[in-house]
């Protein structure tokens, strides 16, 4: 069977060639890829064999979450457009939890 090369856990390229020295459990482009994951890496770094068969079970239950939509708007949502509240759609949560929420008619003017 062809085996895929690992993809990189912080920008999911493909080709990563370096994994955590400590718990060997997650893949990397490069040094700059690593340092910008830690602040979320590190909650699951371990170096205990135990641990580390958990923690790969909950990273990759993350990756699959990580792909369907996040549906959670909280109450004082502002659309990132046009800075009001109202009925907002949760987007790319990629820069934090208060990133990503929009007007569906102002995604629409933007598109447009």
């Amino acid at each position: 069977p062809l085996q895929t090369m690992p993809k990189c856990d912080w920008c999911r390229a493909e080709g990563a060639r370096q994994r955590c020295s400590k718990c060997q459990a997650c893949w990397f482009c490069d040094r700059a890829c690593a340092k910008r994951a830690w602040r979320f890496h590190k909650v699951y770094c371990t170096d205990d064999p135990a641990l580390k068969r958990h923690v790969a079970t909950e990273m990759a239950l993350e990756r699959v979450l990580a792909k369907r939509p996040r549906t959670y708007v909280p109450d004082d949502a502002r659309c990132y457009i046009c800075l009001d509240g109202g009925d907002v759609l949760r987007g790319c949560a990629c820069r934090g939890p208060s990133a990503g929420f929009a007007h569906v008619d102002c995604l629409a003017e933007m598109a447009a």
